[in-house]
C-alpha cells in the first residue's frame, strides 16, 4: 500500500463515520488544503497520519511481510 492509498483508506473510514474530508481534517487539526495536497502528492508527515488515526479511533501498526505470501509472489513454494 502506498502513501496515497493509505490516506485514501483513512478518508474512506472517516466517511463511514460520517465525516467529510474537511471535517476529518478539522477534527485532526489539519487544514483541509493540507490534507488535499497530501492526497494528491502522497507526501505528508507521520504526525498527519497519527492525527487522522486519533480522530478515527485507529492506531498505526507495523508488521513484517508474511514470509509465505512473499514466497508465493516469487513462485518459490510451488
Amino acid at each position: 500500500m502506498d502513501s496515497v492509498e493509505l490516506l485514501t483508506e483513512l478518508i474512506a473510514e472517516g466517511k463511514k463515520q460520517g465525516l467529510t474530508q474537511s471535517k476529518l481534517a478539522a477534527a485532526a487539526g489539519i487544514h483541509h488544503v493540507t490534507l488535499s495536497k497530501a492526497l494528491s502528492t502522497g507526501r505528508y508527515e507521520i504526525t498527519t497520519l497519527q492525527s487522522l488515526c486519533r480522530v478515527l479511533n485507529m492506531k498505526m501498526v507495523l508488521t513484517r511481510d508474511n514470509d509465505i505470501s512473499a514466497g508465493l509472489r516469487k513462485g518459490d513454494l510451488f
